[in-house]
């Protein structure tokens, strides 16, 4: 009888514990629902559909026309096209290693500063969170080759007047400063969490040793940041391949095409042209390129990524 009891009292204990989990497991479920069906609506359908319209013309007044691989080939002979992918790409190469570079500098001098830590660091952050609409209107005036701040500063020293966003070799420069500008703060942000995350005791030890400064920080600081420059690289890669907002207000895409890049490209494709199945097509151009790099970094993180 006592054994037929301690086995209810186990057998009741242990149906409240799944009972327990259940609830915890539902009420889960309800917190991300919202979210996962926003990615279904708003992710996950549009890039199916994107898939699916790649095959077909259509122009949003039109029956849309089943055409095959005929949007492929016409991507493939298109100058404006290729040339928005070659634009993209050398803009990331360009911009991210001194959106990095900047960023990291930027941590090292706070993290070093021995008081005002807090307001430098909000100082530097406020470019990441301001509207690139607005700023593209400053630093569009800032630009200006008549009245410019910039080419006015230069005046000053002798220097004739810079046609920035007129220049066909000045302005992707333009875009590129502009993209350091409101990105290197975010950056600092997220190196500066890395440096504080790093342990003092390991700098004590290496000063003991007698290491110096460059030394400490190419055998301490930089290999155990490279788990926070991994993130960051990433990051900044992608963002730079969906480069817009600044070419759209800063230079319309040109002088000719010299700043016009992939998202630019689709959306003129798109709402210009009303040609969606060009549009589709070179959008899965892109997402084959983010993918693409993602894919290369992840491969190789293991010859640089230190996570102990």
């Amino acid at each position: 009888m006592a054994d037929r009891r301690r086995f209810i009292r186990l057998t009741s204990g242990k149906d409240a514990i799944v009972m327990y989990r259940t609830r915890e497991q539902a009420a889960a479920y309800l917190f991300i629902l919202p979210s996962f069906v926003s990615f279904i609506i708003f992710v996950l359908v549009p890039a199916v559909m994107g898939l699916g319209l790649s095959f077909f013309q259509w122009d949003l007044v039109s029956p849309i026309q089943f055409v095959g691989m005929e949007n492929w080939s016409d991507l493939l002979e298109n100058k404006e096209a290729l040339g928005s992918i070659k634009t993209t790409i050398i803009l990331v190469i360009i911009s991210l290693p001194l959106t990095v570079i900047c960023g990291l500098i930027l941590a090292l001098l706070v993290n070093k500063l021995p008081f005002g830590k807090t307001f430098f660091r909000s100082v530097f952050f406020i470019p990441s969170i301001t509207s690139m609409v607005a700023m593209s209107v400053i630093w569009g005036n800032m630009y200006s080759k008549d009245i410019g701040l910039i080419n006015y500063v230069l005046s000053q020293v002798g220097i004739q007047p810079v046609g920035w966003l007129s220049n066909p070799h000045m302005a992707l420069i333009s875009i590129v400063i502009l993209g350091i500008w409101s990105s290197a703060g975010y950056n600092m942000l997220i190196f500066l969490a890395g440096l504080q995350g790093i342990d003092e005791s390991l700098y004590e030890a290496a000063k003991v040793d007698g290491g110096g400064g460059f030394y400490i920080f190419w055998k301490i600081t930089l290999p155990l940041l490279s788990p926070t420059l991994f993130f960051i690289s990433i990051t900044s890669i992608i963002g730079g391949l969906q480069s817009f907002e600044a070419v759209y207000l800063l230079t319309g895409g040109g002088p000719g095409y010299a700043t016009t890049t992939l998202v630019y490209f689709i959306v003129n494709a798109a709402f210009k042209s009303f040609n969606m199945g060009l549009a589709a097509t070179i959008s899965l151009v892109l997402f084959m390129l983010i993918l693409l790099v993602t894919l290369i970094q992840w491969r190789f993180q293991k010859k640089w990524v230190h996570y102990d």
